[in-house]
């Protein structure tokens, strides 16, 4: 009997010891070390786990948040900027930081511990971080720059500027219109696509003469910087750094979305020392040079062709000679406020291989991928004379832009779009002799949207949809914005995005995508009477009606069932009214909404 008894008390007793929480997925403002945040009141949100995998019911009833100015203050539990104590709460979701006051510009780390229902404590979290914007027009020493004479090329811009002292961090604040990829030292710097993400950048004053007359009274403009940390890049002496400016949204090539700026760049680094000295470097002026890039037309539509004859052999390193090259002018640059890009970006989630391959009898090389996507094929150590040009068609039910690379000659070649994305499943190569499968990859590119739920059932066809619309989804996920389908318009109706939006947060990890695409919608809004159009950030297209402008009370609604955002809901409650008054202005005497 005894031994009956303390069998299980002994096995209660096991369980009990490990019954603590462990605390994992730290986030501010819905993200993961977000490397540029301007809300100067961020929230901060955990996830509690059990210890022991097979325990249920486990519950947070406290909780205690240390934020310090580094990584080795947070460590050693040296809190500098806040520490909250431990508070007696079972919240986890968007809790305030309510400490010192935080500086533009500078990183923080923060960890967080939790008790459970039982009074036990958990190890401290990882340490987390975060980076806050540029809070202050006044710390932008950048202005917005261009190249003298714009054109169809995309062009490179670059500078090169000295270190003298030591550096403890150096981090690059960029907005370059309407895409950009940075470089430093001849290297890339991250492994963002297409950014930074579409918004509203600027006024138009030809707005009305598009598809829809609209007259360009928004409520909001906003561009959006991003923050790249490249201490590590940097060296004692000389240093050099490189933009390449796509046109992207910025001035698009079709005629269903308006041009807003010309190709533009706004980027300094900003620098702190060892001493303790901080100091901006390589503010963008007409200090900077330009030339024009081996890509000789890139557009968001119509596609991107390269010269690789062209090539500037290492134009972003400090051994490019710039005596060809020619001095950016100033610009206005658009209108829109400076905002922290605190969304997901663009990035190659997928690599696929060919599935079939062979080449027809027209000669042209067949290539299929197994499933469509969204993004671009990758030529890869390409061997052709100089001046071979290599023909990349896309099989669509649309037509789509050309991918078309001509080569250089030097031996194995390698080639991707830049500024572009294509949909398919299968392409036609053409213009090269001698191609292999092993020479091609197909790249999936969309914005960085997890999927954190899964579903599977009995029945092969249901699970068969849900993997086709995942796929669909992701497809028209570009810019931080859905899009209506992602290779002929490509712009963000928010009809489509109010039906979509409740399936989608289900599905995926989206509270960061849908926060920035409900500011969009929130921007787009007519300041006067309050319409909302029907797409948004504004892109003049056809249609709309009751069921667009509605976004503006489905999107916001959604977002806080699913995300619990008060905040949010809060900043659209009364943008969310005006769009309800002005709805009554469709109203016949019958009580019918008619456009």
């Amino acid at each position: 009997m005894n031994k009956t008894l303390i069998l299980p008390m002994a096995l209660l007793f096991t369980t009990a010891a490990k019954a603590q929480l462990k605390v994992t997925d730290l986030r501010v403002e819905h993200m993961n070390n977000p490397t540029v945040v301007d809300e100067t009141v961020p929230r901060f949100s955990w996830i509690n786990e059990a210890m022991n995998e097979k325990e249920r019911g486990k519950r947070q009833t406290a909780y205690q948040i240390g934020v310090a100015t580094s990584e080795a203050k947070a460590k050693a539990g040296d809190f500098d900027m806040w520490d909250t104590d431990k508070q007696i709460s079972s919240e986890s979701v968007l809790i305030p930081y309510l400490g010192q006051p935080l500086k533009s510009g500078k990183d923080y780390y923060w960890c967080v511990r939790t008790w459970d229902e039982d009074g036990k404590v958990s190890k401290w979290s990882q340490v987390a971080t975060w980076g806050m914007g540029l809070l202050k027009p006044t710390d932008w020493k950048a202005q917005w720059i261009k190249p003298a004479k714009t054109t169809t090329n995309a062009p490179m811009l670059r500078r090169t500027f000295y270190i003298g002292r030591k550096v403890k961090q150096a981090k690059v604040f960029i907005c370059g219109l309407g895409f950009h990829q940075l470089y430093m030292n001849g290297k890339r710097v991250g492994n963002d696509e297409l950014v930074p993400n579409i918004s509203n950048y600027s006024y138009r004053s030809d707005l009305h003469t598009h598809a829809i007359a609209l007259n360009d009274e928004f409520e909001g403009y906003r561009v959006l910087y991003m923050s790249y940390d490249v201490t590590d890049l940097l060296k004692s002496g000389n240093n050099a750094i490189g933009v390449l400016l796509g046109h992207g949204w910025a001035k698009p090539d079709k005629h269903i979305a308006s041009h807003f700026t010309d190709p533009c760049l706004r980027c300094q680094i900003n620098i702190e020392y060892t001493d303790g000295t901080n100091e901006v470097v390589a503010p963008t002026d007409n200090s900077w040079k330009v030339k024009n890039s081996a890509i000789h037309y890139n557009g968001l539509f119509q596609g991107e062709l390269y010269d690789a004859r062209y090539e500037t052999p290492d134009w972003a390193s400090t051994t490019c000679d710039e005596s060809s090259w020619e001095q950016a002018v100033a610009t206005d640059g658009p209108t829109g406020e400076m905002s922290a890009m605190t969304s997901p970006a663009d990035k190659i989630m997928e690599v696929l291989k060919p599935v079939e391959f062979k080449r027809r009898e027209d000669g042209r090389y067949e290539v299929d991928f197994g499933v469509e996507i969204s993004g671009w094929i990758r030529l890869k150590d390409i061997t052709a004379k100089a001046g071979d040009t290599i023909r990349i068609d896309y099989e669509c039910e649309s037509p789509q832009g050309i991918q078309r690379y001509v080569c250089n000659g030097s031996g194995k070649e390698s080639y991707a779009p830049h500024f572009t994305w294509f949909v398919f499943r299968k392409a036609y190569i053409s213009g090269i002799e001698q191609l292999t499968s092993s020479n091609l990859q197909a790249e999936a590119v969309n914005s960085d949207v997890a999927e954190n739920a899964v579903f599977e059932c009995s029945n092969p066809l249901f699970n068969q949809i849900l993997t086709i619309w995942k796929r669909s989804q992701k497809d028209n996920m570009h810019g931080s914005i859905a899009s209506d389908c992602p290779h002929r318009e490509r712009l963000p109706y928010t009809g489509d995005g109010q039906g979509a939006c409740g399936i989608v947060m289900e599905h995926f990890d989206a509270a960061a995508f849908y926060a920035k695409w409900i500011r969009d919608v929130r921007d787009a809004q007519n300041r006067n009477d309050g319409y909302v159009p029907n797409s948004a950030p504004w892109q003049p297209g056809a249609g709309g009606g009751v069921a667009w402008g509605a976004a503006m009370n489905v999107m916001p609604w959604e977002f806080y069932l699913n995300y619990g955002d008060k905040r949010l809901l809060e900043r659209c409650y009364e943008p969310m009214k005006r769009q309800l008054q002005y709805m009554t202005t469709w109203m016949t005497p019958q009580g019918v909404m008619f456009q």
